[in-house]
């Protein structure tokens, strides 16, 4: 198979539109709700993602991330609806490694700072809204 495939919803929505080479997904990828709204894209190599991914949620918000031959690898960011950052956090190879922060909406202070390795917790501390540390815990 190779081209440009499109599938749609009953109602007669575009669902998706993809690339194909050698039956493989290379390319552009768009997925949309049934609504018509864009739920997600990126750009796929040799069947795998690649690159840049952005998935839009329902409740609004967004999550942008990279892929490796597939894998998450990088810094994955979550949005809110306001475009605030609300968390962060860095993959390698499909696992978390690295930092993880969730922020507090309001004040955007950090909520919480975990420390990962290979996808093990390592250490993790907790702030209040005005960006006071609480407390801090090892595993």
């Amino acid at each position: 198979m190779d081209g440009e495939i499109k599938g749609y919803f009953e109602n007669g929505k575009l669902r998706d539109l993809a690339t194909y080479r050698n039956g493989k997904l290379e390319g552009p990828f768009k997925w949309h709700r049934e609504n018509g709204d864009l739920k997600e894209y990126g750009t796929n190599q040799d069947g795998k993602r690649e690159g840049t991914w952005k998935l839009f949620f329902i409740t609004g918000g967004y999550e942008s991330g990279t892929y490796k031959n597939g894998k998450q690898h990088g810094i994955f960011k979550h949005y809110s609806g306001n475009d605030k950052l609300l968390r962060d956090i860095t993959y390698k190879n499909d696992r978390k490694h690295g930092i993880e922060r969730e922020y507090w909406e309001e004040t955007g202070f950090v909520k919480y700072r975990i420390k990962w390795k290979k996808g093990n917790k390592v250490k993790q501390e907790s702030y209040d809204i005005n960006g006071n540390k609480l407390g801090k815990q090892f595993f």
